[in-house]
């Protein structure tokens, strides 16, 4: 999974400003095994490191990204300042920049005011957070001249809106987005509800649909909290969902999709095994449909077939010893 860093508000026993990621914990790997059940058997397609990270003491100086090669196929550099926040990331593939795309964090004192990207130099989306009681309570979404600008690579390897939602919410956003921009809309805010230090509700709406999200959470400590690694629109992943705002663990999450007339709801299980307060691997089970074109010879035309199947995700977390 692609990241992008910065930071929530508290992790565990340590206390962390805007921008730091400093965890107890230190994540040195991550492993995912994907399973798909389309006849009731479980076909496994087998257990493939996703992510590596490379530390320098206490600073996170690198991630890198596997796509089931030996060989990262993205590795994520980041900047920082005098205070040791994140101010920036450089996304490099194979041992070159991907399409020299750039992040940059914009600071408000202590608070994280907006992030910007830049493809080749050129601003293709920027993300602006509101605060309250010092959580995030909105997130604008901005694309330039609509998200068609952003290139895929963009998308996947630098969108701070990964893993803000699960692969299935993320679909949709997609879709209700692509078709709000046909309408000249550019952009939508993502809105929060908080439990404490968990986010317990998501929500955002277009001129055509909304979604709402709601999490409930275990009481063990996220390995992720205060790394504001986002669900990229583009990715494969099946989701971990809001998982790095919250400093616990999402157990549940529920969502309702609305588009036209259209209303859509389905809820998901996130289970763990622990060591300690930390989890030492999760399992996601959720509902998967695809799409595929196929020539109907008694029409002459392509129709769109639906195969909807179970997919299991199994992710295994490695830390620093």
């Amino acid at each position: 999974m692609a990241a992008v860093a910065i930071a929530a508000s508290f992790s565990g026993c340590n206390k962390m400003e805007e921008g730091e990621f400093n965890p107890k914990q230190k994540l040195v790997e991550v492993y995912q095994e994907t399973s798909d059940n389309e006849s009731g058997t479980w076909q496994s397609y087998g257990n493939v490191l996703t992510e590596a990270y490379q530390w320098n003491g206490n600073v996170l100086e690198s991630i890198s990204y596997y796509d089931g090669r030996e060989v990262a196929s993205v590795v994520e550099t980041f900047q920082y300042d005098e205070k040791n926040r994140i101010i920036g990331s450089t996304m490099t593939e194979n041992g070159f920049v991907v399409n020299t795309l750039t992040t940059k964090y914009v600071y408000d004192d202590d608070e994280l005011e907006e992030i910007n990207i830049f493809e080749n130099g050129t601003l293709i989306s920027s993300y602006e957070f509101e605060h309250e009681d010092g959580k995030i309570v909105e997130l604008q979404v901005r694309y330039v001249n609509n998200m068609k600008v952003a290139c895929t690579k963009a998308l996947q390897y630098a969108d701070p809106l990964r893993r803000i939602m699960p692969q299935q919410v993320a679909k949709e956003v997609n879709r209700i987005m692509a078709k709000a921009a046909t309408k000249g809309e550019d952009g939508y805010a993502i809105n929060f509800e908080w439990d404490g230090n968990n986010v317990s509700v998501l929500s955002t709406s277009f001129s055509d649909g909304s979604i709402k999200v709601t999490y409930k959470y275990d009481n063990k400590l996220n390995p992720y909290f205060g790394l504001f690694t986002m669900y990229s629109i583009e990715s494969n992943m099946a989701g971990s969902g809001i998982s790095l705002f919250s400093k616990n663990n999402p157990v549940e999450m529920s969502a309702t999709t609305t588009m036209d007339t259209t209303i859509d709801s389905y809820s998901v299980n996130f289970n763990y095994q622990y060591e300690g307060k930390y989890p030492i691997s999760s399992t996601l089970e959720s509902p998967v449909v695809s799409y595929d074109y196929q020539y109907n010879e008694a029409t002459g035309e392509y129709e769109v077939v639906e195969t909807e199947y179970q997919q299991r995700v199994v992710t295994t977390y490695v830390y620093a010893k």
